[in-house]
């Protein structure tokens, strides 16, 4: 369902969608690459006491993790405009879907009684 939602209101958006999905992947492999080289410093430096490669290794994490936070930010402004863009292409068809069928939701009873409800109460003094 997700999936064909997004091929019908998100066509014109594969370039941005692309871009999130490969933002994405690169924060997976971030993170997962961070693990290996915690298990290096702990190999390779706290083991043989190499106090320059746990500084060197240390480094490298703190600047893969900076640009992690770099990437997430970066992808969740672009999902973030996806998302706003998604709803304003589902709420023009929804609204369009609404007024073609206008007849048969307005021409109700209740919805008549609905409305004169709504318009004595826009109209009475005092109230707002």
């Amino acid at each position: 369902m997700l999936t064909r939602l997004m091929r019908t209101y998100l066509r014109s958006r594969t370039g941005s969608v692309a871009l999130v999905v490969v933002l994405l992947v690169a924060q997976t492999v971030g993170n997962l690459y961070l693990t290996n080289l915690n298990a290096a410093i702990i190999n390779n430096g706290v083991v043989t006491g190499n106090l320059g490669y746990i500084l060197r290794t240390g480094a490298a994490m703190l600047a893969i993790t900076l640009a992690i936070g770099g990437v997430a930010i970066v992808a969740v402004y672009w999902a973030s405009r996806i998302a706003m863009a998604a709803s304003r292409i589902v709420e023009h068809g929804s609204h369009e879907d609404l007024l073609a069928r206008r007849g048969v939701y307005f021409d109700h009873p209740a919805a008549k009684l609905v409305g004169e409800g709504v318009r004595q109460i826009r109209h009475t003094p005092g109230r707002y």
